[in-house]
């Protein structure tokens, strides 16, 4: 709330750009073998995003979908810098680690879990963890109740493990 979604989105290109300048410069500059670079964009801007588009009206997104469109093109850019740099015989990955989900509005993975049957509560609501395979905590992450690991865990390493992942 410090400064207004375009702000947000020139502060974001700047940031791309400077990226993209420093990585080519080592690149075409400094002896390297590997060349690993985090870019934090999406993350940063997601959290500007997500809300807005999940919960305003459809005609009020327009700007947060401009904003989001944006943040692409100039990411983009940025790749497009960055793997000029490369030749033939250069391996290039392009790599997330995570994707994005509001924390307002309709989506609720314990819901999603529970109706699974992964998560199971009890009549007061509470979970029962000797019933209970997986829950999701802090908004985004999902944990298997892992035998071995966790302190009530029921999931067997393994098969049972992997098909409670699946």
């Amino acid at each position: 709330g410090w400064y207004d979604l375009q702000t947000a989105v020139e502060l974001q290109r700047w940031e791309d750009i400077f990226l993209a300048d420093a990585a080519v410069y080592i690149l075409k500059n400094k002896p390297w073998d590997m060349f690993i670079m985090h870019a934090h964009a999406t993350d940063h801007m997601y959290h500007t995003l997500a809300n807005p588009l999940n919960s305003l009206p459809s005609n009020e997104c327009k700007p947060y979908e401009e904003a989001e469109l944006a943040v692409y093109k100039t990411l983009d850019e940025m790749c497009a810098k960055i793997f000029a740099c490369a030749d033939n015989k250069t391996l290039l990955a392009l790599v997330s680690d995570h994707g994005c989900k509001p924390t307002t509005g309709s989506f609720g993975i314990n819901r999603i879990l529970q109706n699974a049957g992964l998560l199971v509560r009890g009549e007061n609501k509470d979970v029962d963890w000797t019933r209970t395979r997986a829950i999701g905590i802090n908004s985004c992450y999902v944990y298997v109740n892992l035998k071995g690991r966790d302190p009530r865990g029921i999931v067997e390493p393994g098969a049972e493990f992997e098909k409670v992942q699946d």
